[in-house]
């Protein structure tokens, strides 16, 4: 055989495996970048920011759950049962509002059977700058949110990817059946999560005392932009969809922190301007679980300051659905001088004599 015949014998031969290989990604398609799964493949929920895209765009749902670490721990078959709704998880661990509603219009660009979202509103990201993203867009997975059909080789011969398709058909043989949106992303029942007082206050350190700030006309602009570009537009594009959206119950550890930093009466501040930005939108339905004192107050719910257990996520869709604990027109004004003489007017000192 000559040097070139081997050569072309060769190629010829790499291209029919790789042209295998991306047959097989495209095949299992374990982060639904092509198509929805198939029934008889199991498939693992287990990567936000590879799935998440694919699920809105393909998956069979007229619901949505989405927000961080504070959404990850619902239960969509709780939703389904007291909307009557299908119903998909796509929460983001960390995220921005942008990266939130980046998803959101993905998937309202690709379902027209939405009928409503509950999404989480986490404090400390009201008066972030409308496009802060927490990622690096490096190490982002860009490649599978774009219509770019040439980048899609790093998804079609992606190695990683290939061994993930692998242990899924790996794991039909085995019999094993695919995570449920239940059970996507939560993290209430992993090794070492323990919700107690002792737990908190063994992680816990308390800052030292600065001087109170306050909020700035930058500050009032940055907030409009915010929830303009990432809330209140896609809730005006679509308005027959029902946007749930809620203030998670920090613990009040939270609360102690923002005090000894500053920042206490500053973030009452962001929660009321960004209230009453959302509340000229019919659509949008605000749900403050900032005043649920029994919650906030008992440590035993948190596994640190903030991550509260999945049965405080269970009673706040119920509130939801019963009309609880909402902020309207009619009430705002005397549940923010509330929570004012509440947060302002708290004795923190006491909770660490």
């Amino acid at each position: 055989m000559t040097n070139k015949k081997f050569v072309i014998i060769t190629l010829i031969s790499m291209f029919i495996i790789f042209m295998l290989l991306g047959l097989f990604v495209v095949l299992v398609d374990p982060y639904f970048h092509y198509h929805k799964p198939f029934k008889n493949i199991v498939y693992t929920l287990d990567n936000e920011r590879y799935q998440n895209d694919g699920i809105v765009k393909h998956f069979d749902y007229d619901a949505i759950i989405t927000g961080t670490s504070m959404t990850e721990n619902f239960r969509t078959s709780e939703l389904d049962k007291l909307f009557d709704v299908n119903s998909i998880k796509v929460s983001y661990s960390g995220a921005s509002f942008r990266e939130i509603n980046d998803n959101l219009i993905a998937a309202t660009n690709n379902n027209k059977n939405i009928k409503l979202i509950v999404r989480c509103l986490d404090l400390y990201r009201i008066n972030s700058d409308k496009d802060e993203l927490s990622y690096d867009e490096i190490d982002y997975p860009t490649y599978l949110y774009d219509n770019n059909i040439f980048n899609d080789v790093e998804y079609l011969l992606n190695k990683d990817i290939i061994f993930t398709s692998i242990d899924y058909i790996n794991n039909t043989i085995n019999n094993e059946s695919s995570t449920t949106f239940d059970d996507y992303a939560s993290w209430y029942n992993y090794p070492g999560v323990v919700f107690s007082k002792e737990n908190v206050d063994s992680q816990y350190i308390r800052s030292k005392k600065e001087k109170m700030q306050t909020i700035t006309d930058d500050d009032y602009k940055r907030i409009y932009g915010n929830i303009k570009q990432n809330v209140t537009d896609l809730a005006d594009k679509y308005p027959d969809i029902d946007f749930y959206l809620f203030y998670p119950p920090y613990s009040i550890y939270y609360w102690d922190n923002a005090n000894q930093e500053g920042n206490l009466n500053m973030i009452l501040d962001c929660i009321e301007y960004a209230t009453k930005i959302m509340l000229e939108h019919k659509n949008i339905h605000i749900y403050s679980f900032l005043d649920e004192y029994d919650i906030i107050n008992n440590l035993d719910n948190y596994k640190d300051s903030r991550h509260y257990s999945d049965k405080i996520n269970s009673l706040m869709l119920q509130k939801i659905r019963n009309n609880e604990d909402i902020i309207t027109k009619d009430n705002f004004e005397e549940k923010m001088k509330a929570l004012r003489d509440y947060y302002l007017n708290y004795n923190y000192d006491s909770l660490f004599n």
